[in-house]
């Protein structure tokens, strides 16, 4: 997931689409992540949906659970709007 359908980082960017808190059991600390979705991913993914079943992979360690729920929903609510805005214009 992370730099294939979106840029994730801990550090200050410009326009975030998902900004969230997260904690490090290990350093017990607490953290900040910007991620920036990549440009038309909701209407590739949407696109897509019409001819294949999708899922999305991550080889992330369990402790990042939360980030990748958080795109995933962040994802989901992107692809839910964007029909909704199509159905509109129709």
């Amino acid at each position: 997931m992370d730099e294939t359908l979106l840029h994730s980082t801990t550090e200050t960017i410009d326009d975030p689409d998902i900004t969230f808190e997260q904690y490090c059991e290990e350093t017990r600390t607490k953290f900040k992540i910007y991620a920036k979705l990549r440009p038309f991913l909701d209407i590739f993914l949407e696109y897509m949906t019409h001819y294949f079943e999708l899922a999305i992979f991550t080889a992330g360690q369990q402790e990042v659970d939360i980030f990748y729920r958080v795109v995933c929903r962040s994802i989901d609510k992107l692809i839910r709007s964007q029909k909704a805005d199509q159905k509109t214009i129709l």
